[in-house]
């Protein structure tokens, strides 16, 4: 493990990124822990270093991949497809388009 000094609490956009991680932040005491061997290599180019002795700095990734921007659990949120033809109902898309076609077919 090493650690790399640097500005408190300033974020790194790592182009490209390693792996899933597209970001990372600095601490309140500008210190970034990591064991990630190929973010080491990049670091080593940009910001002085020493050895790491507790445990490593959180990771951040790209903050929107993360956010929660509702409550509840994610089976109450799903979206359900009504037809407006009939009172079917179903919480598939595709379900409701194979429905119209077969049920409501166009005539022509």
């Amino acid at each position: 493990m090493v650690t790399f000094l640097g500005t408190p609490n300033m974020l790194v956009t790592l182009k490209p990124p390693i792996g899933t991680i597209k970001h990372v932040r600095f601490d309140t005491k500008g210190e970034f822990t990591t064991d990630n061997e190929r973010m080491i290599q990049r670091f080593h180019h940009k910001f002085d270093s020493m050895p790491a002795v507790g445990e490593p700095t959180e990771e951040l990734t790209d903050d929107l991949e993360y956010q929660d921007h509702g409550t509840g659990d994610t089976e109450s949120k799903s979206k359900v497809w009504n037809c407006n033809q009939c009172e079917f109902q179903t919480d598939n898309k595709g379900v409701l388009l194979a429905h119209k076609k077969t049920e409501h077919p166009k005539e022509g």
